[in-house]
């Protein structure tokens, strides 16, 4: 938003603001903490741990940007691209 005001757009949208938020980011962000406690159960070694689930992140980071392989049933935490625009709004 600061952004936004910056730039001189003072119509806000917290509907979709709070949407991405809590829709978007927060599972995310909730799958990510689940998927770093598994590998330190099933792990027994702090320090493998990390190393391991760094590993596997830093690998669907880049096949997910570069585009080999964009299938998001079986890339960890991945969700299709969408936007959104102010098309679908009448703004008076």
């Amino acid at each position: 938003m600061t952004v936004q005001t910056a730039k001189g757009f003072y119509h806000f949208n917290f509907p979709v603001y709070f949407t991405y938020l809590f829709i978007v980011i927060l599972p995310r962000l909730m799958e990510m903490v689940l998927f770093s406690n598994m590998m330190h159960v099933v792990i027994n070694n702090k320090f493998v741990a990390h190393a391991v689930g760094i590993t596997l992140w830093v690998v669907v980071f880049f096949l997910r940007t570069t585009g080999i392989f964009n299938y998001n049933l079986l890339l960890y935490a991945s969700v299709p691209g969408f936007g959104v625009s102010d098309m679908d709004e009448m703004v008076i």
